[in-house]
């Protein structure tokens, strides 16, 4: 579960991420990226509506079967190779999406 840092509230998501076995982690780990690690990557989102299984609703002080905005991101270095993948499930009142074009 994702929550905000030194917030009495429930939590924003249920993330889960899914890193290669064979690639180095520890700055995917700990955070740890420069402006150069990010710019030789490839970032593939798909947005998606789903409903909160009864796992992740309990977790989130959410209603279990209830609407949720679910986020998937695959990155993928610059030869194309895929990296890691992670899935964000967010009951849909935490989350919105803004656009400028």
């Amino acid at each position: 579960m994702r929550a905000r840092r030194g917030r009495d509230e429930a939590g924003l998501c249920w993330s889960e991420h899914y890193l290669r076995s064979d690639l180095p982690r520890e700055n995917l780990l700990r955070g740890k990226f420069t402006a150069d690690d990010v710019a030789a990557t490839r970032v593939e989102q798909t947005i998606s509506a789903s409903l909160l299984d009864p796992r992740m609703a309990a977790a989130l002080d959410a209603e279990p079967a209830s609407a949720a905005l679910v986020i998937t991101r695959r990155n993928r270095n610059q030869s194309g190779r895929l990296v890691s993948v992670g899935i964000h499930s967010h009951p849909a009142d935490r989350y919105a999406i803004t656009m400028v074009l």
